[in-house]
């Protein structure tokens, strides 16, 4: 996030109360339990309880902070308005999301949805964003492997599930001229 963060704090001795933090999106409140092993190292922060909410976040800007493949580009702007509890290993977040014009290397997926997101590394996630002409719904494992998945507007259907190893899909009406494929014109097959 571009430009600087403002923040009050506290530190009571054991936890780091954060009564606000904003920045241009983003507003936080809340506090976490903080515990300094005896024997010295890192310490453990646990007991968060965060209220977040985040406006308009370029997808494209955070996906070059994450430092993903090159060759897929998201873009988009992503809201949410929620809360971050538990513990630093273990985040649980609970709350609402949105997506408007997000798209996957120039190609556009959603125009403008919203919905419930819950998320924790222990749990896994949900997610249903549903907007007029729009879906993007998915539940995934801890591993981060669908479970389920189902990406719909006006235009196309792809939709899954995943059964052990096996994701069993199907994909309606997608348009494969924005993905630029070229025709093969002769195959070779060398043995």
């Amino acid at each position: 996030m571009p430009g600087p963060l403002n923040a009050r704090f506290a530190w009571t001795g054991q936890r780091l109360e954060i009564p606000e933090a904003t920045a241009a999106q983003l507003y936080v409140s809340g506090g976490a339990a903080v515990t300094f092993p005896p024997q010295g190292g890192l310490p453990e922060i646990s007991g968060m309880d965060f209220i977040a909410r985040l406006a308009n976040l370029d997808l494209s800007a955070a996906y070059a902070l994450v430092d993903g493949p090159t060759w897929l580009r998201p873009s988009g702007l992503m809201s949410f308005d929620g809360t971050l509890q538990g513990r630093l290993r273990d985040p649980k977040i609970d709350g609402t999301a949105g997506l408007r014009e997000f798209a996957i290397n120039q190609r556009r997926f959603i125009g403008d949805v919203a919905g419930p997101v819950r998320a924790s590394r222990s749990e896994g996630a949900e997610l249903n964003l549903r907007g007029e002409q729009a879906e993007l719904s998915a539940t995934i494992d801890p591993n981060l492997r669908p479970n389920t998945f189902r990406l719909a507007n006006h235009e196309f259907l792809a939709a899954g599930q995943r059964q052990g190893n096996l994701l069993n899909a199907t994909v309606r009406q997608f348009d494969l001229s924005p993905l630029a494929l070229r025709l093969l014109t002769s195959l070779a097959w060398d043995t």
